[in-house]
């Protein structure tokens, strides 16, 4: 029988002194786990990524020298090496000072040097984890809901999976707006294609074969883009809201045939529902891993939304459909000095409903980008480079890639407005 692959543990440290006394408690905790194959490497970020050659570590540890910059540290690693399991130690002053607060920010395992077990207990975490050599961002849906018309949920569902594509991953954006399609109208589908939608509407299977007929390659985007979209009768098209083809099996079917087979051809699956919650809309929030509730900064558009959402909640009885858990809020910026995300925060508080952790997205204004329907682009490539930094950020927080961190001062602006932790 092979060999089976050691486990790769990389540390990462500017400090010399700390590497060295943090790589000697690994390495005693590596042995308490019982792990007898493991590769301990050291790097600094004046080195990280030098050795990408070699692959993805299985673990990434940041020591107690990058405490003083460990958003920028954690940003940086993940640029690089967005699937490993990560983990911070902190020296244990800081750990006893500051590590509740960080286990609300970030989303690594947080560590003092002096407790080995700890370390020990996360390594043999990380061994138990199954290893996939899959892109980043594989088997990932994003839905992209609104609960209000007119506040730019196609707009975001668009940018999002541009700004991937942009970055190297393989997007596919599917339609299911039936009153609305604005997204099949974008992206040219021929008739061909909507007419097939159609036809597998009707039948409620998806065969893996016909992915390829299904979807067409937005044109400015090479391979790297693809849509799925809506049917090309109207009649058709709003079966996904309700049962109206008479003989045909429901949208769920659908629904559930065609995700799972668009997971398997590519890396990220992005949703524009539409404002037309439906059967198709119910049908597909299971699968979706995260999910946008995008709302504009209006106030009586927050304030509907809201409410909404409420109404949907309370009433529905699948608990898959509002996983709450798996909800972040979108606050797209049409307007001025109108509501702040510390303001919707508030609002979301009140509600009691999603976790404290909630993510509140800011999506900057922009001018340029509103002209994006009339183009072959979405609104992340037509918008003002400061909005299409705030879009990279949006998308690195739900599918970590590749890419160039903006500068830190340019970071920390954004920071401030583009993601709020409620409560924090």
């Amino acid at each position: 029988m092979p060999t089976a692959e050691p486990m790769r543990i990389l540390v990462i440290d500017n400090d010399e002194p700390l590497r060295a006394t943090l790589c000697g408690r690994l390495g005693e905790a590596y042995r308490q786990a019982g792990l007898k194959r493991v590769q301990l490497d050291e790097s600094n970020f004046a080195l990280l990524g030098a050795d990408v050659a070699k692959g993805p570590p299985d673990v990434v540890i940041l020591g107690p020298g990058c405490y003083a910059n460990l958003e920028e540290a954690i940003a940086r690693v993940r640029s690089i090496y967005p699937t490993p399991a990560l983990g911070v130690v902190l020296a244990n002053e800081v750990y006893a000072a500051a590590a509740v607060e960080l286990r609300r920010q970030i989303s690594a395992r947080i560590m003092p040097l002096a407790d080995i077990a700890q370390m020990a207990q996360f390594i043999l975490d990380a061994e138990m984890q199954p290893r996939a050599d899959i892109p980043a961002g594989q088997n990932s849906v994003i839905a992209v809901c609104q609960l209000k018309g007119g506040v730019g949920g196609s707009t975001v569902a668009a940018a999002l999976a541009a700004c991937w594509a942009r970055h190297g991953l393989r997007v596919v954006l599917v339609d299911l707006d039936d009153v609305n399609p604005q997204l099949t109208e974008w992206g040219g589908l021929s008739r061909p294609e909507r007419k097939l939608t159609g036809e597998l509407l009707r039948s409620g299977e998806v065969p893996d074969y016909r992915i390829g007929e299904l979807t067409k390659a937005v044109s400015d985007y090479g391979d790297q883009l693809h849509l799925c979209g809506q049917p090309e009768l109207y009649g058709e098209g709003f079966h996904f809201k309700a049962d109206v083809l008479q003989g045909a099996p429901s949208a769920a079917e659908f629904i559930d045939a065609l995700l799972p087979a668009l997971e398997t051809a590519y890396d990220v699956v992005v949703l524009d529902t539409g404002k037309s919650w439906g059967i198709g809309t119910f049908a597909a929030l299971p699968h979706a891993h995260r999910v946008l509730l995008v709302t504009d900064n209006d106030p009586a558009s927050l304030d509907r939304t809201l409410a909404n959402f409420q109404r949907f909640y309370r009433e529905s009885d699948d608990s898959a459909e509002f996983d709450v858990g798996k909800w972040s809020l979108v606050l797209n910026s049409f307007l001025h000095g109108l509501v702040t995300p510390e303001d919707a925060a508030a609002q979301i508080a009140e509600l009691d409903i999603f976790p404290e952790s909630m993510d509140i997205f800011l999506l900057p204004f922009s001018n340029e980008g509103r002209i994006w329907p009339q183009t072959n682009v979405s609104f992340f490539d037509c918008a003002e480079p400061e909005v299409q930094e705030g879009i990279r950020q949006i998308a690195f927080a739900l599918i970590p890639f590749r890419y160039q961190p903006a500068e830190p001062d340019l970071v920390d602006r954004l920071r401030k407005g583009l993601r709020t932790l409620v409560g924090a």
